[in-house]
């Protein structure tokens, strides 16, 4: 059975599958300890406010078999179009009712994250075990991938979406068997990415931009498959436009009606986008500004030194460092500011902005790290199966370093509350109890943007 191109032979070290998959779940424990010990939520901030309430309603309209895509109970009485302003990027909301149903409101909501976590770690072991033959890789790269700075950061900030990336691994996987033929892995690498794009939208851009750069890597490896693999990537697409074809029907109809916000049309490539006329950020935020002003995802020790053993390694530099820079090039978004008098257009950016679909409703390009986060933490594991193949006494303390980077990692991300997680408290003050049991409706003025609020709307 053949392999994707970028493999090394290695040695099977470490036979103890137990040890390796405890420590997922102790990483996931730890990183949800503080909050549960204080029976409190993880994370904190207005992102956080919409996911409990978005969660609570999308288990109202399972229970009482409603149209989640629009709601009264925001903007009375005009209401709010859920699916032209979001999508309905449900999937986290409906893998999170049975915790809901079981737990009940907040509490299930850190177990929740755990489950996140786990489920992070487990798809994309399975990734990691077709790109390695050495467990002690296979181990470093998946725990690094599970509490990689970017998950970390989007769950302290209350953005679950963003941490639920089940998805991204086995479409990369099955993306990369495509030069096998058959039709199985084509179709699985369509539905996987369409049930990543249903979990946000913007991903599936981000996930074919990134199968551009590995499609092309492997009709250069392999150019006696360019038939095959052409008729796979045919196959996923179709796939992949079936799955997704109702919310793409339904949001070209709301775009040709002027019923979708933020839309920018036409335009020159060399010219930077205007200001954003929204309450959510001033321009386009990207990666540069989360170095420099926010929460780093790649100034750090692990990270940094692993995006440098990405690109320069022998074994993943081709196709993962290749990904991790071009992935860069898009996380900067549409202009380069750092160091600069002017700013810089990058036109790569501004074809997509100005011709892609929807892509200029894309407010935080720096998302795409996530992708960057996956290649760093490939280009990791192959530096760690390198090591463990040169000598015979680095591999008697091989098994150590996926703890030992690991742990690094975490003490890192200790410095900005996002390991041990960020946690606060989220009882039910009593008044929307006796709201609640009183019955009837509240109308709440509209003053403030980050209103805790609308969190005990889902409890009156």
């Amino acid at each position: 059975m053949s392999r994707p191109v970028g493999y090394v032979s290695g040695v099977r070290v470490f036979s103890r599958p137990w040890i390796e998959f405890s420590s997922y779940v102790l990483v996931a424990l730890l990183a949800i300890l503080p909050a549960v010990l204080k029976g409190q939520v993880v994370g904190d901030g207005v992102d956080l406010y919409g996911t409990f309430w978005f969660y609570w309603w999308v288990q109202h309209c399972i229970g009482t078999l409603t149209d989640p895509s629009f709601t009264e109970l925001m903007f009375h009485p005009m209401g709010k179009d859920i699916f032209a302003h979001t999508g309905n990027n449900f999937v986290d909301a409906i893998a999170a009712q049975p915790l809901m149903l079981a737990l009940g409101f907040p509490g299930y909501q850190p177990w929740f994250v755990a489950v996140l976590f786990l489920g992070n770690a487990l798809t994309f072991r399975c990734l990691a075990k077709e790109l390695f033959t050495h467990k002690a890789a296979v181990w470093a790269s998946t725990l690094l991938w599970m509490i990689n700075p970017f998950i970390l950061f989007e769950t302290i900030t209350g953005r679950l979406t963003q941490v639920l990336l089940w998805f991204l691994p086995l479409a990369l996987l099955h993306f990369l068997r495509s030069g096998r033929g058959g039709w199985k892995n084509p179709v699985l690498a369509g539905i996987y990415t369409a049930l990543q794009a249903w979990t946000y939208w913007f991903m599936g851009w981000f996930m074919a931009i990134a199968m551009v750069w590995l499609g092309a890597v492997q009709l250069i490896q392999c150019r006696h498959k360019w038939r095959v693999f052409l008729r796979s990537w045919l196959i996923a697409g179709v796939v992949c436009l079936i799955c997704i074809a109702p919310a793409m029907v339904g949001m070209s109809g709301l775009a040709d009606a002027g019923g979708v916000p933020g839309l920018i049309e036409g335009g020159s490539i060399f010219e930077a986008p205007k200001g954003l006329g929204n309450n959510v950020a001033a321009k386009l935020l990207g990666i540069q500004v989360l170095e420099t002003k926010g929460h780093p995802l790649l100034m750090h020790l692990v990270w940094g030194i692993g995006a440098l053993v990405t690109v320069f390694g022998r074994e993943s530099r081709w196709m993962w460092g290749g990904l991790f820079l071009v992935c860069l090039s898009f996380a900067v978004g549409p202009v380069w500011e750092l160091w600069v008098d002017e700013p810089i257009v990058m036109p790569h950016y501004m074809v997509l902005y100005r011709h892609a679909p929807f892509f200029s409703r894309l407010w935080f390009p720096y998302r795409i790290a996530a992708i960057l986060m996956l290649a760093i933490s490939i280009g990791i594991g192959f530096w760690v199966q390198s090591l463990s193949a040169s000598t015979t006494r680095r591999r008697r303390w091989i098994w150590a370093l996926p703890l030992l980077l690991a742990a690094t990692t975490m003490v890192e991300q200790s410095r900005y509350d996002a390991f041990p997680m960020l946690h606060r408290d989220m009882k039910v003050p009593g008044i929307y109890g006796e709201i609640g049991h009183r019955g009837g409706g509240v109308i709440e003025l509209p003053i403030g943007l980050a209103r805790e609020t609308i969190i005990w709307q889902t409890v009156h």
